[in-house]
């Protein structure tokens, strides 16, 4: 055995601090579902409406192989999008809002494009995502009344000087294909895409929609 001197292996400082970092990201690490209740988080872009990092996407609920229902992303053209909404019953249209948290977290947050006033989540997931826009936000889910509770930083100094300066990290596509990865349903899979044909019962359904 070889008796190591520690102050020999370990590294200066010096050396350390010139070490090069780029941090990475795949399926596992971006999120498909709202910011954590502890996390505050800033959205991309000004606004829901005219912002090209904030499209509307469409979305159906379907059962993975061990029945645990999952949010699917449908993408193609519009005739192709209405074919597959009409083999599974229902999708409904979302917001594919990008955001990023404080620790670099990233994530898409599916909110409905639907004009539903009488749900009080859905609004206040939009005034949320409209406050995110220009400052961090937290949001925290009220249970007993049905809503999200919004949060700001109590002090606002120098843009939000507190937080880290925020830096984009992932493109807006990359965002929403690393957050639905192996959920997404597009015109080259579909035919063979597992969650979709248990929904319809397989079989030759789909060859003769695409028709």
């Amino acid at each position: 055995m070889i008796t190591l001197d520690l102050n020999k292996v370990s590294v200066s400082k010096d050396y350390k601090d010139g070490l090069a970092e780029t941090k990475t990201y795949g399926a596992s690490s971006v999120s498909s579902k709202k910011p954590l209740k502890t996390e505050w988080f800033k959205s991309r872009g000004e606004s829901l409406e005219d912002n090209p990092n904030c499209i509307i996407g469409l979305t159906t609920q379907l059962s993975d192989a061990d029945g645990l229902v999952l949010d699917y992303l449908i993408v193609g053209e519009p005739k192709f999008q209405k074919m597959v909404e009409t083999l599974v019953g229902e999708a409904k249209p979302v917001f594919l809002v990008q955001y990023q948290t404080s620790n670099s977290r990233c994530g898409i947050w599916p909110v409905s494009a639907r004009n539903m006033m009488n749900s009080a989540w859905i609004t206040s997931a939009k005034e949320a995502i409209n406050q995110s826009f220009k400052t961090w936000t937290r949001v925290s889910p009220n249970m007993a009344n049905k809503y999200f509770d919004i949060f700001r930083p109590a002090e606002i100094k120098n843009n939000n000087s507190e937080f880290p300066e925020l830096k984009w990290d992932l493109k807006y596509s990359d965002c929403i294909s690393f957050a639905y990865h192996e959920r997404i349903i597009n015109e080259m899979n579909f035919e063979t895409f597992d969650p979709l044909q248990r929904a319809i019962g397989g079989g030759n359904v789909t060859r003769g929609l695409k028709k």
